[in-house]
């Protein structure tokens, strides 16, 4: 599954990037399938996947979108994707969340919110698959630094003192790698990036350990409530600003 020099590249990093893991085939499903997506229209209740928009609207992520389509369901659950997952992590895995990114999202904190870290289960790993080339990158990372004991707050973000000390570098991908991150891998939003001349398509994926159970009801519930809470403090933001 995978090569000695993966493993060594993996253990020693906390990052290894395997190209050409997803086949052409898959990808071009994936990115017809990303664009119905992100054109969806919220109904009414609560079963909507979570979605972030960047400054001028536009949606920049979709997340928990396995739920709402069989296809995409069917290739991160039964693809060579979550055998890889399941070799670097030692263990059987459960996809504990997903989603498709089109652009910076700038509800992070620029340099500081670790962007794929879950608070709901202690052993996972993180993949993310280029469904175009991302030359410009999206994110930075700090490798070799999974093993470190860093300074984080409650929410899991670094703290300003320890990113500023840290190696970071720029992740560029082609169509059809996957990056892989180790739960601890520091990862920040990308600094600097130049708007993408074409649609940036991402699939973002973290799975978990089997034996922590399925966790993603209550991940997913703690997502909507803060995306509702940030789109709140925003709408509050606008009516001060024209008062």
């Amino acid at each position: 599954m995978l090569t000695s020099d993966e493993r060594g590249r993996w253990d020693r990093d906390g990052a290894l990037t395997i190209p050409g893991l997803m086949s052409a085939a898959d990808r071009h499903d994936l990115i017809g399938w990303s664009e119905s997506i992100r054109t969806w229209r919220p109904r009414g209740g609560d079963d909507n996947p979570p979605i972030h928009r960047s400054q001028d609207g536009a949606v920049s992520l979709v997340e928990n979108v396995a739920a709402h389509h069989g296809g995409i369901d069917d290739l991160v659950r039964q693809s060579l994707i979550m055998e890889v997952a399941a070799a670097l992590l030692g263990e059987p895995v459960v996809l504990h969340s997903d989603a498709i990114r089109f652009g910076p999202d700038t509800v992070a904190s620029p340099g500081r919110r670790p962007m794929f870290r879950s608070h709901y289960v202690d052993r996972h790993v993180i993949c993310v698959v280029a469904l175009v080339d991302v030359a410009t990158g999206l994110f930075d990372i700090a490798s070799g630094c999974h093993r470190q004991r860093l300074d984080v707050d409650a929410e899991g973000e670094l703290a300003a003192v320890a990113a500023s000390t840290l190696l970071w570098s720029r992740v560029t991908l082609a169509a059809g790698d996957t990056l892989w991150l180790h739960r601890q891998t520091p990862v920040r939003s990308a600094l600097g990036v130049p708007p993408a001349q074409e649609p940036v398509r991402t699939l973002e994926l973290v799975y978990g350990a089997r034996i922590q159970g399925d966790l993603r009801a209550a991940h997913y519930n703690k997502q909507r409530r803060r995306l509702s809470s940030l789109c709140s403090d925003l709408a509050d933001g606008e009516a001060m600003k024209g008062s």
